[in-house]
């Protein structure tokens, strides 16, 4: 595992809603006339307003989403996109786990020049709306630019195409997690540890968990974390420290079998709260 891996404790990444999504293009992308534009926007959010459309960007307000800031009451939740040349550097821990989502991403990062950024700004308080904003927010954008080549959430490092956004078969309880969440996987160099965590939970306030282990199936961990990250999305619950969750047997979950959870800073960038599971007697620890 690279150095650069590795988090510096001294620059603990706060809290944040923002959550950006990019649409890539291999060529400048177009923007749609904006009466096609609410009327996606309508379909995914209901009673929506055009604030700002020129050229390279726009702004909408959802009025049916709306929350209370510290000076003001029942503001609408505000989308924007606006154009893009070129896409963001992509560090090598980031495009290396993108295969998990995209098998092509190499090709589709060094391809796609143009981009469409998305954020939907003042985040919703209750997280479950939000997921869903989040989500229906990006299939919209994927309807509104057709010749987007691939959908890039950002927080998470995961690249999806186009087509595989809008096929629409993941059940809608299961999208936040599925196209804005990544497990990554990791060896640690010179050793026979292994590290599994996941990024894009942020922007819901809930954190992201995180396995230091050895002597175990890395695909039974991976598995373990998405069951806990289910549990967390579906009940909103936290993890307290000492709290015990069912622990892995021959390969199963299992209640026979208890692991015992606490927050801790995360080992892998970027630094985060993260619920660490010592996997009992696959535990390698709380450093690298």
């Amino acid at each position: 595992m690279d150095e650069k891996m590795k988090q510096d404790i001294n620059e603990q990444e706060q809290p944040s809603p923002v959550c950006p999504i990019q649409l890539l293009f291999k060529e400048k992308p177009v923007f749609p006339d904006k009466e096609e534009a609410l009327r996606v926007l309508s379909r995914h959010f209901g009673n929506v307003e055009c604030v700002d459309y020129k050229e390279d960007t726009a702004l909408f307000a959802a009025m049916d989403y709306r929350c209370d800031l510290k000076d003001r009451k029942n503001v609408p939740v505000l989308l924007t996109f606006m154009a893009g040349k070129g896409f963001e550097d992509i560090d090598s821990l980031t495009l290396s786990q993108m295969f998990w989502s995209c098998h092509d991403c190499e090709k589709v990062v060094s391809e796609c020049n143009f981009t469409i950024t998305a954020i939907d700004m003042i985040g919703l308080p209750d997280y479950k709306k939000r997921a869903k904003l989040i989500t229906d927010y990006a299939m919209a954008l994927a309807e509104l630019f057709p010749e987007a080549d691939a959908v890039y959430f950002q927080r998470a490092g995961k690249l999806f195409h186009r087509e595989e956004l809008l096929r629409d078969d993941i059940p809608e309880e299961d999208r936040y997690l599925y196209y804005a969440v990544n497990i990554r996987y990791f060896n640690v160099e010179g050793t026979d540890d292994h590290v599994v965590d996941s990024v894009g939970m942020g922007p819901l306030y809930l954190p992201d968990v995180q396995y230091h282990f050895r002597g175990i199936d890395a695909n039974a961990v991976i598995n373990h974390a998405y069951s806990l990250l289910s549990y967390v999305f579906g009940s909103g619950e936290t993890i307290n420290d000492e709290d015990t969750i069912d622990g892995i047997k021959d390969g199963e979950m299992s209640s026979g079998v208890q692991w015992k959870c606490g927050f801790a800073d995360s080992l892998i960038v970027p630094p985060r709260p993260v619920i660490n599971v010592e996997a009992g007697e696959f535990y390698a620890g709380s450093e690298l």
